[in-house]
């Protein structure tokens, strides 16, 4: 394999992982990362599937995002769309 190869391979590997909340959470190093992260998952969820609605409570909790603050912040998204 070469480089490019084990790029590949190592892309495909990220998008068969499981998602872990956990895991994205500790790349938010401010409060305000925690809500750009918070943000970006709104927009890219579909707010009908109850799994990713799950999805989005359970990064919440990981990222200490108060439910006040996550419903605020989902009003913005939907305002923006």
């Amino acid at each position: 394999l070469g480089p490019d190869d084990e790029l590949q391979a190592w892309i495909q590997q990220q998008f068969d992982a499981p998602l872990d909340a956990s895991a994205l959470a500790r790349n938010a190093d401010s409060p305000q990362a925690a809500r750009e992260i918070y943000v970006v998952s709104a927009v890219m969820i579909d707010e009908q599937n109850p799994m990713e609605r799950a999805w989005l409570e359970q990064l919440a909790g990981a990222l200490k995002i108060e439910p006040n603050l996550a419903r605020e912040l989902e009003q913005q998204v939907l305002a923006a769309s």
